[in-house]
Parts: structure tokens; C-alpha cells; sequence
């Protein structure tokens, strides 16, 4: 990002009190300018969307846009002041000079093992840094991440919390480093970020995204329902880099976790890196993550590069491991994610943190075949999606121990439940169900095993068309409807995630249908499907994943 081009017609001469120099670049969200004030120069980002004149939705974006203000740290760029300029939007922020990782990636292809390490740390470092903080990123991708002779800068922190608190719709984004549930519109945290992070690191690696390149839609397919590529990752980073992109957030680990993991494993990192990771896993997490942060002050100095991926400096060849790669958890056969989910905000007072440092667990070394720890790797351990955890584990389960939970923990900040829904990158879909009522051979009741036989005409409820809004079991909403349709095969199609599956009658009679159902295709849990007529012209709806499981959502239903 240093170098700085003309002007185009029609760009701004000014924002501000910043009167822009020329442009250092342009993104699927914006226009990046060199400015200056009365400090150094600073980079300044107009985004191409409008707030729609709403004074509240400008007041969300400039809280959201300056939440990472003041930030301990040389990893991250800072936002320094924000405001809408005739109802187009703009960030102030730190310029830090030098090309960005993707640039790198083009033009020098894969980054040896030294490299790899460095960049590893130095991203985890950042995030670590905003996730102490109460802040999560949210679009970290190769375009940035800015190349020092420190390490790597994360740039546009804030920007996509920011625009999604405005009220701006979410952008579709780069699905080669979105993580599954920002794809499937299921809510995000700080797991999502570190989904983000193995993709960033694996590109690295390898000079192309874990995933492949292709249509937007293949990618987004396969990182929702297929394996990564990651033979060429070094031994010494490939363990936390699987574990980051589980597809079930429950599973991967924190910032500091892999922060304070591979410095254990002594990696050869510049001595200013070693240092303020250091610092940053023995710095206690305080009570209000927002309480600690000073007033925004300009840097002294525009940090610069030397323009090559030799800015971090190399030590050793390029590291291919030559043992197979350790087995990766498959992926659940349905959507991880119990259905969509679009998790309320808690008061700031709830904000659930990392762990202190002294709290994480060891990681194993690395090794020839590594799978994630037992304690990370148990579907059933997992509830919702960013839903705390239950403090002790349900009979016969395996408990998340605390740092796993803070991995993933609701990150939604805010002062009102509202704002948090407003910030989430999400998509809220339509769950049409075509139903038919048919006998077969699944599962009976106890009437059926005993030889009694399921009435033949159930309900007159059971026929036509119903909608309503679903509810989960974290009080997240989504609308639903569901048609029946004669007797014989039964389908499902859900609006998020591709899901078709069928549901099956497995019993019930009078005012109560049981149902199966079973993924066919797309991002599907299967589960149990119990519909009740109330009498009063509404219809019961309840999914379960499993009876007693806690994973579920229900509504009342009412013709149209």
C-alpha cells in the first residue's frame, strides 16, 4: 500500500479535515487515499455503500467503525477517526507502507517455512490483540494483511462490523476465507476469525486458497461440505491450522491458544515479535474490554517494507513435510450448526473474553499425524452456534473446558440486542417444506410394534399451507413454511445452506405427526420433526436434533 496513484475524476479532494493525496488502492468495499492533516500521513477509506440518511445507523457505524481505537500494539492498523461524508462513509486509520500478502502470493507464489511461522504468529498475534479487546474482524483475507520488516499488519479492522451495524447489508465476500457459518448466515465470533486465519496461513503455504480457486459458488460449496488442501503447510503450524478450520466453530481454538502454542515450539521469529507476544499472553484481560482503551493518537512514523516476502526475514529452505497429512475430523453429515441461528447481543457487561493466558491449554507438538485434542473433537460436547456452552456437560457427554467455550463464545458487542442483530454477517432464510404424508419402514411407535395400526387420515391441520417464525433454543428468529402435499414422498428445502432432505411419517395419530428427516443434499442437520394441531388454528412445529439433545427450534404456525 505505498504506492500512490492520480486522482481519478469524480474522487474527493477532501474528507475531513484530510485533504487526500492520490489513491493507494481499491477493493470490493472501497477506495483507499493517501491523506494528510496536520500529523503523518494516513490512509483513508470511502466505501462504496450509503447509510440511507439514518442518524442511528451513522451513529452505529462510527462506534463499530473506531471500536479497535487506541489498541495496544504494532500488528494491528488503528482506526483513527470515522464520519459520513454526504451519506458515504469513510475510516481514518494508521497507513502502513508495503505490499499486502496477496500481492506477495502473486508475485513470488508460496512462502518458505520461516516464512509460514512468521506470518503465522504475527496474524495471531493481531487477532489475538482485537480479540482481548472485545473486537473481531470479520474479514481478514491476504489483500489484509500488509508485509513489514516487523511481521504482518492487519488492515481494515472494523470495516465489515461497522457497515453491518449501519444497517448495510452483508457482503457476499471472498468465500475462499469466510468461514462456513458466514456463508450459511449462522452468526460470527471470534472462531471466525480464526477460520480465517488457517485459510490466510494455508494460502501462504501453498500460493493458492485452501479451497481452491473457481466460481464463487464451487468455493463456497467446499469449504461448507469439503476437505482443505494442506499437504504443503510446515509440520510446525499444520496441527493448529486444521483444528482453525473445523467447519464446527466449537472446535477450534483461540487466538491466544495458537499464539502461545507456537511459542512453545521455539520458532525462529525477530525479537520484536517474540516480545510483544509475549507481553501479550502475560497481560491480564480486563473486567471491561473497553475500559483499558486510550483515546486515539496518530503513529509518529509510517511503518514501510522493502517490498519483497523477504521483509520477514527467511530462515531455512522451503518446508514440504514428507509425512502424509494428519487425519482431519470429517465434517457432520448435516449442517453443524442446528439450523439457522442469528444470535442475540448481550449487554456489554456479558461479553464473554479469552482466557488469561496462564488458562490455555497445551497444544500437542507437532508430529506426523495429529488430531485435534479429545476435548475439541466431540460433536455432542457443542451446542449452538456462539451459545455459551452448559457449565457442567449433560449425562453420559464430554464438558468443553473454558478456553474452548471463550474460543467461541458469543462476540457480539453493542448496547442493545438490536444493534447485535444489525451486525451480523448473516443471511436469514426461508425454510419451505413440501411434506407428504406416507407409512414406511423407519422407526414405529410402541402402538405400532404392538400391532396397532397409525390412523390412516391424521388431522385435517395436516394439509395446505403454514407459515410463521421459528425460534431456537438461543432466542434467535426465522421465518418458516411449510406445505403439505398429499400422500407419498416428503422434501425439504432450506432457503440458507442448500439443504434438501426428505422427512419421513414415523408415527403419531389424531392431532400429532412425527417426522423424520434426513439430509439429502447441502448444509442439512437431520433430525426429528413433531407437528401438533393446537385447536385453534395453529400449528405446532418442532425440530429436534435429537430427543433431549437441547438443539432445537419450534414454531407456531398459522395459515396465510
Amino acid at each position: 500500500m505505498s504506492d500512490v496513484l492520480p486522482l481519478q475524476p469524480g474522487d474527493p479532494g477532501r474528507l475531513g479535515d484530510h485533504v487526500l493525496e492520490g489513491r493507494l488502492g481499491e477493493g470490493r468495499r472501497g477506495v483507499v487515499f493517501r491523506g494528510v492533516a496536520d500529523g503523518p500521513p494516513v490512509a483513508v477509506k470511502l466505501l462504496h455503500t450509503r447509510l440511507g440518511g439514518d442518524p442511528g445507523a451513522r451513529a452505529e457505524f462510527l462506534r463499530e467503525a473506531l471500536a479497535a481505537r487506541g489498541l495496544p500494539g504494532t500488528r494491528v492498523a488503528r482506526p483513527l477517526s470515522a464520519d459520513v461524508a454526504g451519506d458515504w462513509p469513510y475510516v481514518v486509520s494508521e497507513l502502513v507502507a508495503g505490499p499486502s500478502l496477496q500481492q506477495m502470493i502473486v508475485a513470488t507464489g508460496r512462502g518458505d517455512r520461516a516464512t509460514v511461522e512468521r506470518l503465522a504468529v504475527g496474524i495471531a498475534l493481531g487477532l489475538a490483540t482485537l480479540h482481548k479487546a472485545g473486537v473481531a474482524h470479520l474479514d481478514l483475507r491476504p489483500s489484509n494483511v500488509i508485509i513489514t520488516p516487523d511481521g504482518p499488519v492487519l488492515t481494515d479492522v472494523g470495516v465489515a462490523r461497522a457497515l453491518a451495524a449501519g444497517g448495510v447489508p452483508a457482503d457476499p465476500g471472498i468465500p475462499s476465507f469466510q468461514a462456513p457459518e458466514q456463508l450459511t448466515g449462522a452468526g460470527v465470533g471470534p472462531g471466525t476469525d480464526l477460520w480465517a486465519w488457517g485459510a490466510v496461513i494455508a494460502a501462504a503455504a501453498s500460493g493458492k486458497p485452501p479451497f481452491g480457486e473457481d466460481r464463487a459458488d464451487a468455493v463456497a460449496a467446499r469449504v461448507t461440505s469439503s476437505e482443505p488442501e494442506l499437504h504443503k503447510l510446515p509440520d510446525s503450524v499444520r496441527d493448529l491450522v486444521i483444528m482453525a478450520l473445523s467447519k464446527d466453530p466449537f472446535r477450534r481454538p483461540t487466538a491466544e491458544t495458537v499464539l502461545q502454542t507456537l511459542l512453545r515450539r521455539g520458532l525462529d521469529l525477530p525479537a520484536a515479535q517474540q516480545a510483544e507476544a509475549e507481553a501479550l499472553l502475560a497481560a491480564p484481560v480486563p473486567a471491561d474490554p473497553w475500559s483499558s482503551l486510550p483515546p486515539a493518537q496518530p503513529s509518529t512514523d509510517v511503518r514501510t517494507s522493502t517490498g519483497s516476502f523477504a521483509a520477514i526475514p527467511a530462515a531455512g529452505p522451503i518446508g514440504v513435510p514428507t509425512p502424509p497429512p494428519p487425519p482431519i475430523p470429517p465434517a457432520d453429515s448435516g449442517d453443524p450448526f442446528a439450523g439457522p441461528y442469528l444470535p442475540p447481543a448481550p449487554e456489554r457487561s456479558d461479553w464473554p473474553m479469552a482466557a488469561p493466558a496462564g488458562a490455555l491449554p497445551a497444544l500437542p507438538e507437532p508430529a506426523a499425524a495429529i488430531a485435534p485434542p479429545p476435548s475439541l473433537a466431540q460433536p455432542q460436547a457443542a451446542t449452538a452456534l456462539w451459545e455459551r456452552p452448559p457449565a457442567s456437560p449433560p449425562a453420559g457427554g464430554t464438558s468443553i473446558p473454558a478456553p474452548a467455550r471463550a474460543a467461541v463464545a458469543l462476540f457480539e458487542r453493542g448496547p442493545s440486542k438490536k444493534v447485535g442483530a444489525l451486525a451480523l454477517v448473516a443471511v436469514v432464510g426461508i425454510v419451505v417444506l413440501t411434506l407428504a404424508l406416507a407409512s414406511n419402514g423407519g422407526d414405529k411407535t410402541p402402538a405400532a410394534q404392538d400391532g396397532a395400526s397409525t390412523p390412516a387420515t391424521p388431522s385435517a391441520a395436516f394439509s395446505g399451507t403454514w407459515e410463521g417464525m421459528a425460534t431456537n433454543q438461543s432466542g434467535a428468529r426465522f421465518s418458516i413454511r411449510v406445505t403439505f402435499n398429499g400422500e407419498g414422498r416428503a422434501t425439504a428445502k432450506l432457503g440458507v445452506g442448500s439443504c434438501v432432505g426428505k422427512l419421513t411419517k414415523t408415527g403419531g395419530e389424531g392431532g400429532a405427526l412425527n417426522m423424520s428427516f434426513k439430509r439429502t443434499s447441502g448444509q442439512c442437520t437431520p433430525g426429528t420433526v413433531t407437528m401438533t394441531d393446537k385447536g385453534d388454528g395453529g400449528l405446532q412445529y418442532l425440530w429436534e436434533m435429537k430427543p433431549g439433545s437441547g438443539r432445537r427450534y419450534e414454531a407456531l404456525l398459522k395459515r396465510p
